[in-house]
């Protein structure tokens, strides 16, 4: 059986249903900035899937850059992905999740389907520095 394929992976603040029957992603982020960590992430996935042959049991891991899963969400096993026709898309939406970074660096959201993996993306937590301001009003003297 192969594996459905990803036609779209959206992190954002807030998934909402379109009267019109589609998805609204609001405020998309893969890129954070914090001076400090760990630091923890409210948000919502939408997921768009084709070709589903069969049954297909999802996975959602977040792998750090030593390989560790810092967070992991699974698809109930009593409700697996099932299409009866596989060129119609299936829409997978995760809702209200709090993700902790533990560090700064990258990660990877890793999206498995019947403990096979079929998308991989980029997600960083980098460092914010502070910048001294200048002098009130902005001015800065050429002297």
């Amino acid at each position: 059986m192969t594996p459905p394929v990803v036609t779209c992976f959206l992190f954002c603040g807030k998934v909402q249903r379109d009267p019109l029957g589609g998805y609204l992603a609001r405020r998309i982020q893969m890129v954070f900035r914090s001076p400090h960590a760990p630091v923890t992430i409210p948000g919502e996935f939408l997921i768009s899937l084709t070709d589903v042959h069969g049954k297909q049991h999802l996975r959602l891991d977040l792998i750090d850059a030593l390989g560790n899963v810092v967070w992991r969400w699974e698809q109930r096993p009593e409700y697996p992905i099932e299409q009866k026709n596989p060129l119609e898309t299936s829409v997978v939406t995760i809702e209200g999740v709090e993700i902790t970074l533990p560090r700064h660096g990258a990660y990877n959201f890793v999206l498995y389907a019947n403990d096979v993996e079929i998308y991989r993306t980029r997600l960083a937590l980098a460092r914010l520095r502070y910048v001294a301001a200048g002098p009130p009003g902005g001015a800065v003297s050429g002297n």
